[in-house]
């Protein structure tokens, strides 16, 4: 059966030239993970939501149905085989990393703004996060607001204490994590990054270790760029961007959404 991707991130692309293969991971309801024969992490989903993944519409249903982990997959003349099914990649819409305008110091937000759209990404949430996500939740907040503008590696370090823990294929910690790493990168803040992913890699799951790695060198989730952009905007493109970012995973959405405010607000005006 031949699927035809409708957009692809750029690093998906270049390691589809690139490599020959490996190994399906998971696959879910909203995402499948796969790791190449040399260690990096790719993603199969509706939409392509980081640089390594890759967006097939409503037939990501009929590929996932297919799929199963431990499976392997190779790409071949431009495509991305697993099984009986082909993904077409040629001829794609690429999606690159978001580039930004910088100056020399990226405008600080006011707490206000931050404060009222981490009120409305709670509400919009709704009942998916169980009693064991708050708790953990409420920690992680808890940590990041008594370090008042504090030294980038402290609070990275004062993060990964948390890692592993909390609900979802990539627990909720370090979907936090990863938001503030995001926050961080945009802020030009400068930290060790040598301990991170080695530190997640031994407290929590592969997938998560790969995804934080992939935030080391500055590919993101293009929803949390885009919800930066849209701080900068104004009430209803926040809105929007937030209804984009909360569907990302189960709970991901979320606490990547949270860990980048609350770490945005740490060094707000």
């Amino acid at each position: 059966m031949m699927v035809f991707a409708e957009e692809v991130g750029d690093e998906f692309a270049d390691i589809a030239a690139a490599e020959d293969g490996g190994t399906v991971l998971h696959v879910g309801r909203r995402a499948a993970h796969l790791i190449t024969d040399s260690g990096t992490l790719l993603m199969l989903g509706r939409a392509a939501i980081t640089p390594y993944s890759v967006g097939l519409g409503d037939r990501f249903q009929e590929l996932s149905e297919r799929a199963v982990p431990g499976q392997r997959f190779s790409f071949t003349r431009g495509s991305l085989e697993i099984g009986d099914v082909a993904v077409a990649l040629s001829e794609t819409r690429r999606i690159g990393r978001r580039r930004w305008s910088r100056t020399s110091s990226p405008r600080l937000f006011l707490r206000e703004e931050i404060e009222l759209a981490r009120n409305i990404a709670v509400l919009l949430s709704g009942d998916i996060v169980d009693g064991l996500g708050w708790s953990v939740l409420r920690e992680l907040e808890s940590t990041v607001r008594r370090l008042r503008r504090p030294e980038p590696d402290e609070l990275v370090v004062s993060l990964l204490a948390f890692s592993g823990m909390g609900p979802g294929m990539t627990p909720a910690s370090d979907d936090y994590l990863i938001g503030a790493l995001r926050a961080m990168d945009f802020l030009g803040l400068k930290y060790n990054k040598d301990p991170v992913t080695n530190t997640v890699r031994k407290k929590s799951t592969l997938i998560s270790a790969k995804i934080v790695e992939h935030a080391l060198h500055g590919c993101h989730f293009y929803a949390l760029d885009d919800l930066i952009a849209a701080l900068h905007t104004g009430f209803d493109a926040v809105m929007e961007s937030l209804l984009k970012v909360l569907r990302l995973g189960n709970t991901s959405g979320l606490f990547m959404t949270l860990g980048m405010l609350d770490t945005l607000a740490a060094y707000s005006e």
